[in-house]
């Protein structure tokens, strides 16, 4: 699984749960990535006219590099995307 870096920093921001994204992190199955810097104008232009967040931007970039989908709980972050763009939509589990 990727994951992009500027998603990592904008969750450890704002997650109770710092032991569960350490573990997602660190995981044997988890890359992160991270924007080459040739990049730079691709994600200014997503994140100011397109997504309007820099981690969410990332995200969609890197589904973009790598021809995969980015899974999210906030799929309309990514609605300015054509057909909105490649995103997966994560629910949560309902309460048992």
């Amino acid at each position: 699984m990727g994951l992009p870096v500027l998603c990592v920093a904008e969750a450890s921001r704002s997650t109770p749960a710092r032991d569960h994204l350490e573990l997602l992190v660190n995981h044997h199955a988890t890359r992160l990535l991270a924007l080459d810097a040739d990049y730079w104008q691709s994600l200014a232009i997503m994140t100011h006219e397109i997504v309007g967040r820099a981690d969410a931007a990332s995200a969609a970039l890197a589904a973009l590099l790598h021809d995969c989908h980015v899974l999210t709980a906030w799929p309309a972050l990514y609605a300015g995307l054509d057909n909105g763009g490649p995103v997966l939509l994560l629910e949560e589990p309902a309460d048992e």
